[in-house]
C-alpha cells in the first residue's frame, strides 16, 4: 500500500503531498498545496481511498507458469 505524507514547508512556502516510490524510497509528489493542514487533509484522503480500494479487490491469485515445449517430428 502507498502511504502518502504531507510535506513542507518547501522554500517557496508549497506543502507537498507525496508517497514513497516503491524499490527505490524516493517521494512522488502527488499534488502541490497552499497549507499544511490542506496537505494533511489530501494525504489522509488518499489514504483513506487505498484503503477502501484495496478492501474491494480480490487477493490476487499467484499460478505457476509451466513451460510447455513443442517438438515438431518430421515425417519421412
Amino acid at each position: 500500500m502507498l502511504n502518502h505524507r504531507s510535506m513542507g514547508p518547501m522554500l517557496n512556502g508549497d506543502f507537498l503531498v507525496t508517497y514513497a516510490t516503491p524499490g527505490c524510497n524516493v517521494p512522488t509528489v502527488v499534488c502541490i498545496c497552499t497549507s499544511s493542514a490542506q496537505a494533511d487533509d489530501e494525504a489522509d484522503r488518499l489514504n483513506s481511498l487505498q484503503r477502501k480500494n484495496e478492501l474491494r479487490q480480490p487477493p490476487q491469485c499467484h499460478t505457476n507458469m509451466a513451460m510447455v515445449t513443442v517438438e515438431k517430428v518430421s515425417e519421412v
